[in-house]
């Protein structure tokens, strides 16, 4: 079982990261892997030590995002999605949102086919959950790719397909998404910059 100390130590290198302290958080969950790594090496098998791994090179990963460093991110991002499948299986819903973290830190090098190709499995995976929330989200964020790709049609037709979604199933945070995606698609077809 993970200690008490190091689940405090990755909490508190995620709080941390949220207040905008990132130095103090990068210093965190630096030694707090380090740590767990070691515990890793002695129990291999301790699942509750593989899950806060996982999640906590997932929260570095944000960290690294916000830092501009996406490869570097998107690396931590797989080891924790490899982490958690092995703690949960393949099916679970920590999976859709790394795999989401994934494409992001893909889009932000200009790596869109790989974007497109980890959304598309995330969305299997909402759909294998029955999560329309995140599959709505996901189809949007999905549209927002094939815009960048300069797939307008595929574009619209998945950012409709996660308004619909959102509205059925009264999800705001996809009707969000989707209209953010519908905006970005007009603009883009108005000749309009935008980032």
């Amino acid at each position: 079982m993970a200690t008490p100390r190091r689940v405090r130590s990755s909490k508190i290198a995620h709080m941390s990261q949220l207040q905008g302290d990132l130095e103090k958080s990068f210093q965190g969950f630096t030694w707090t892997l380090q740590q767990l790594a070691k515990l890793l090496e002695k129990m291999p098998d301790d699942k509750d030590i593989q899950e806060l791994y996982g999640l906590t090179k997932n929260w570095f990963g944000q960290l690294l995002m916000k830092q501009g460093k996406y490869m570097e991110a998107r690396k931590l991002f797989q080891e924790a999605y490899d982490a958690l499948v092995d703690v949960y299986g393949a099916v679970n819903e920590a999976s859709i949102t790394i795999l989401n973290n994934i494409s992001v830190a893909y889009v932000n090098v200009e790596k869109y086919t790989e974007a497109r190709e980890i959304l598309l499995q995330a969305i299997e995976l909402a759909k294998e959950l029955k999560d329309v929330a995140q599959e709505g989200i996901l189809q949007a964020n999905l549209g927002l790719v094939y815009l960048r790709e300069g797939l307008t049609q595929q574009a619209d037709s998945a950012c409709r397909l996660a308004w619909k979604m959102g509205k059925k199933h009264k999800n705001p945070d996809a009707i969000e998404q989707a209209e953010y995606c519908l905006d970005e698609i007009k603009a883009t077809l108005n000749g309009e910059k935008r980032s």
